[in-house]
C-alpha cells in the first residue's frame, strides 16, 4: 500500500501496528524501535487502517444495539468487576477472573 505522501507499507505491517496500538494504547514515538520505522509513519499507518476497516467493514458495527443489547448488562458488570479486581490483585489474575466471570454470566 502507499500513503498519500509516498511511503509505502505492507497490509500485515499495517494491522499490526492498529492492532498493537488498540491493546497498548501509547505514543507513536514509544513504538519506534519496535516497528523500525518513523513515528509519523506509524501515526499515518494508523490512521489509514482505522479509516480503511470503518469504511469497509463499518457497517457491521453501526446501528447494532440490538445485537449487543441482550449483553450489555454482562459487559457492565465485567467492568465493574475489574474495577473492583484492579485494587484487589494483580493483572494476570485479574484477567483470568475477569474471562472466568463473563464465560460464567454467557452461559447462565
Amino acid at each position: 500500500m502507499r500513503l498519500e505522501n509516498g511511503m509505502e507499507f505492507g497490509t500485515e505491517e499495517a494491522l499490526l501496528i492498529l492492532l498493537y496500538k488498540f491493546t497498548f494504547p501509547t505514543r507513536n514515538i514509544q513504538l519506534v524501535q519496535m516497528f523500525g520505522r518513523d513515528h509519523t509513519f506509524i501515526g499515518r499507518v494508523f490512521n489509514w487502517m482505522n479509516k480503511y476497516i470503518r469504511e469497509q467493514h463499518g457497517h457491521l458495527v453501526t446501528n447494532n444495539l440490538g445485537y449487543w443489547k441482550d449483553s450489555l448488562e454482562t459487559f457492565t458488570e465485567a467492568i465493574s468487576l475489574k474495577k473492583y479486581l484492579r485494587n484487589q490483585m494483580d493483572r494476570s489474575i485479574m484477567r483470568k477472573v475477569i474471562i472466568e466471570y463473563v464465560h460464567l454470566l454467557m452461559i447462565l
